[in-house]
This record gives structure tokens, C-alpha cells and sequence, in this order.
């Protein structure tokens, strides 16, 4: 059963990009991963919740994934770049962020799999969004942005990218998903 307030199609994409962007922008500013998947995670745990019942779940599946993920990501390409030569930088930004989206991907499918028929396209979804998003962020700030000379304005301004970036890809997946959604049958 749904919540009272219940977003239509195009409002939750827009909220979905919102609490995305907002969780990402105030987290990065002190680059702490544990608070942007809380922050992330609450937001769009309260999104998934006008659709779908006890997905609370969500939350810490986001917050745990998200620094657990960049953690794996960074020692694995490390270790693989030591007997791969990558010619380009966008290689570790994509590999590194891939890795965090699938691992958090991983968690957060797992509070949604009995709920939601679908829900298993998920993971990769998760992936996907964070390697573009993150490999465009850096990718623009590293040719266009780097004449930015207040850094703390290069963090905002990479939390927002992410943020929205993120937020658009998975969160139109997440709209296709719960707009008419094929919930599973659930036992209590």
C-alpha cells in the first residue's frame, strides 16, 4: 500500500535527481563517503517508500555501499594497475566508481528483490550510473574546470555533477520500476 503522498511519473525522477544531487553535493564537500550514502540513502528511501512497503533497508545498503564499494574499487584497480598499463586517467574514475555502484547496487538489490519483479536489472543499473557519472565529473573538471582556483568550489561543483549525473540515469530506471510496478508476492 502505497503512502499518502505518492509521486507521479515525472515528479520522481526529478525528486530521485534531487535527493541524489543534495546527499552527493553536502557529503563531498568533507569527502566522506559513509555520510553521502546516508544522505543519499535516506532520500531516496523516502522516494521508494510511496510505492513500496518496508524498504527501509535501503538506507543502510547505501550507506555501507557506497564507501565499502570505493574502498574495493580503489584497491582492485590498484592492484590490476600494477600489471595493466592504462593509458588514460577516466580508466581508474570508471573502474573505481563501477565497482562502488555494483557493490552498493549489490546491497541495495537485496532490500528490494522480494519486492519488486525486475529489481535484479538493478546492480547494473547502479554501476553504470556511478562509472558516467563520476568519469564525466572528473573528466570536465580536469580539462574544464581546473581554472577554478577556490578548490572548495571544484568539491561543490563535482558533488553537484555527480549528484545529478547519478541521479538521472539510475533514477530514470528507478521511475520506470515504480511507476507501474510488478510487485512480487510477498509473505509475511
Amino acid at each position: 500500500m502505497p503512502n499518502r503522498f505518492s509521486p507521479s511519473f515525472n515528479l520522481l525522477w526529478v525528486l530521485w535527481v534531487l535527493v541524489t544531487l543534495l546527499g552527493s553535493t553536502i557529503s563531498y564537500v568533507p569527502d566522506f563517503a559513509i555520510l553521502s550514502g546516508l544522505l543519499i540513502g535516506i532520500g531516496q528511501w523516502a522516494i521508494l517508500r510511496t510505492k513500496l512497503q518496508r524498504t527501509w533497508l535501503w538506507i543502510p545498503a547505501t550507506a555501507i555501499g557506497i564507501p565499502l564499494g570505493l574502498l574495493i574499487g580503489t584497491i582492485d584497480f590498484i592492484a590490476i594497475e600494477w600489471t595493466v598499463d592504462f593509458p588514460y586517467l577516466w580508466t581508474s574514475y570508471f573502474f573505481i566508481a563501477g565497482v562502488a555502484g555494483a557493490i552498493t547496487g549489490v546491497l541495495q538489490w537485496l532490500a528490494l528483490y522480494r519486492k519488486l519483479e525486475g529489481s535484479s536489472r538493478w546492480t547494473f543499473i547502479s554501476a553504470v550510473s556511478w562509472g558516467i557519472g563520476v568519469t564525466a565529473t572528473f573528466y570536465f573538471f580536469d580539462t574544464h574546470g581546473s581554472s577554478i582556483d577556490f578548490e572548495f568550489g571544484n568539491q561543490i561543483g563535482r558533488g553537484i555533477l555527480i549528484g545529478i549525473l547519478v541521479g538521472a540515469i539510475s533514477g530514470a530506471f528507478v521511475e520506470s520500476m515504480l511507476v507501474n510496478p510488478h510487485p512480487r508476492h510477498e509473505s509475511i
